[in-house]
């Protein structure tokens, strides 16, 4: 990651603006995408609602203005941009939403929230860490319990 630099000085009130919404769009999809991946290419609902998400990045990073996306190289602005177009195509390929959720979001986020300070941690979500798996305690099954008891 480059220097942190302080984007107030350079960056319109609407730049910021849509760098805040990136970044929320960025930490909504990246909580959506937070199951397995066989899970997420065989759930439409999932991939409609990270899609939306990419879309929308897509267009918020289309807007921002040359002058900013060319102070800001360490952002993979095309591929953001590229990821939007594919994921609002008519036929958007699962693989490919995945993989943009995995690649290129992430470091989206990384690079942006140091930017932004405060307003890019109040959509920050952490997912609840996975229960571990218990062991029965007794593996016998129900049916030779009930012939023990007669």
């Amino acid at each position: 990651m480059g220097d942190v630099v302080d984007i107030k000085r350079y960056a319109s009130g609407r730049d910021r603006k849509l760098l805040t919404d990136i970044v929320q769009a960025a930490q909504l999809a990246q909580a959506y995408a937070t199951y397995d991946r066989s899970y997420f290419l065989s759930s439409p609902d999932d991939q409609r609602k990270i899609s939306e998400r990419l879309v929308e990045m897509g267009q918020d990073a289309g807007r921002l203005s040359s002058a900013l996306r060319q102070r800001t190289p360490q952002i993979p602005w095309a591929a953001l941009i590229e990821a939007g177009a594919k994921a609002g195509g008519p036929e958007a390929d699962p693989k490919e939403l995945w993989t943009a959720v995995k690649r290129v979001v992430p470091r989206v986020t990384a690079e942006l929230a140091p930017l932004l300070g405060e307003s890019a941690s109040v959509f920050t979500w952490t997912p609840p860490p996975k229960q571990k798996r218990t062991s029965k305690a007794n593996p016998a099954s129900k049916r030779a319990r009930s012939r023990e008891r007669r």
